[in-house]
C-alpha cells in the first residue's frame, strides 16, 4: 500500500496531477479547498472522499482508490 501526504498550499486542484504520478493508494493532502471547489480534478481514480476544515479553500482532503476501505 502507498500512502502520499502533502502540503499543497491551497489551489489543489491545480496541482493534484503532481501527486497523481505517485499512483498512491490513499492520498493525505493539507490545504486543500474543501468538495465542492475541486471542480473537474481529475480524481476519478479516487472515489472516497473526505474533507475537513473550517475554511473552504484551506483544510484536510483524504482520497482513497476503491480497493482501500476507509472507516
Amino acid at each position: 500500500m502507498r500512502i502520499l501526504t502533502w502540503n499543497c498550499h491551497q489551489s489543489f486542484r491545480t496541482k493534484c496531477v503532481e501527486a497523481l504520478r505517485y499512483d498512491a493508494d490513499i492520498m493525505v493532502i493539507q490545504e486543500a479547498e474543501d468538495l465542492d471547489r475541486l471542480g473537474h480534478a481529475p480524481l476519478d481514480a479516487y472515489p472516497q472522499r473526505y474533507w475537513v476544515g473550517d475554511k473552504p479553500n484551506r483544510g484536510l482532503l483524504v482520497v482513497a482508490k476503491p480497493t482501500v476501505e476507509l472507516t
